[in-house]
């Protein structure tokens, strides 16, 4: 199978759109000798785009995540004859500080107060929220738009400057671990679970798409689980599959979720 054929058969239609922007952007690099870059792309779309932009000859590209353990990145794809030290990276760390003492801010607040400003989703890449400051990850040429126009978030007033890779300090994300024993590691069975709803309720959300592994949106319920994956589940958040402990004496498995707060 041939590179478009590959594309052609994605069912995903955004998935679809991106991979062949991708596919278009690398042949503008090998046709014109330029450098292009993508917005960001979650780490299941990374998957998928790497896989096209190999199939290519004299091209090299490299991806910005701007932390280590980000969900989101932006490819930068250019010429094989380009020493990788010469890239000019594409995407700025703007710290945030302010009084939280009296409002926990969330990762919500923030991406909510950023897309007010008009900034489309895809210009933005993780949000790193601490107690008492954060890090968001921003294409480069929208950081000074960012600084000068975000004042406010959630009604509380707000710092923003530009600063390295290494400056940063992430405490984690808010995490809640639980305990659960279930009958099966099925995708349906684990978010009923998790989430203390119906079979039946688990069901209609996934065969209406709004379940995804690892940003990979899933309709088969029968999918079996593995650890790691991060689920996420519209309107009612995101978990992680961190372990599976083994069988209890009734044959039921013992698995550790940690749900996102």
């Amino acid at each position: 199978m041939n590179v478009l054929d590959y594309i052609e058969n994605i069912k995903d239609s955004n998935l679809k759109i991106k991979l062949k922007s991708v596919y278009d952007k690398a042949n503008l690099v090998l046709k014109n000798h330029i450098e292009k870059e993508t917005d960001f792309f979650n780490i299941y779309e990374l998957k998928k785009a790497t896989a096209v932009l190999n199939s290519f000859d004299d091209i090299n590209y490299k991806i910005y995540k701007g932390y280590k353990d980000s969900y989101y990145g932006v490819i930068y794809i250019y010429p094989y004859y380009i020493e990788e030290n010469d890239l000019e990276e594409p995407i700025k760390i703007i710290k945030i500080d302010g009084n939280f003492k009296f409002k926990k801010l969330s990762h919500r607040d923030y991406l909510g107060s950023l897309l007010s400003l008009g900034i489309k989703r895809e210009k933005i890449g993780d949000i790193l929220v601490n107690d008492d400051s954060s890090y968001i990850i921003v294409k480069k040429e929208i950081s000074s738009y960012i600084i000068n126009n975000l004042n406010n978030v959630n009604q509380n007033k707000v710092n923003l400057k530009e600063v390295d890779y290494k400056d940063i300090v992430f405490n984690g994300y808010d995490l809640k671990e639980e305990i659960l024993v279930i009958t099966s590691l099925r995708l349906d069975l684990i978010i009923s679970k998790v989430y203390n709803i119906s079979r039946t309720k688990s069901l209609n959300i996934i065969k209406n798409e709004h379940v995804k592994i690892d940003f990979r949106v899933e309709s088969n319920n029968s999918n079996t689980l593995e650890e790691g994956n991060l689920i996420s589940v519209r309107h009612y958040g995101r978990f992680i599959l961190k372990s599976i402990e083994g069988s209890t004496k009734k044959g039921k498995t013992r698995v550790i979720v940690q749900k996102f707060i």
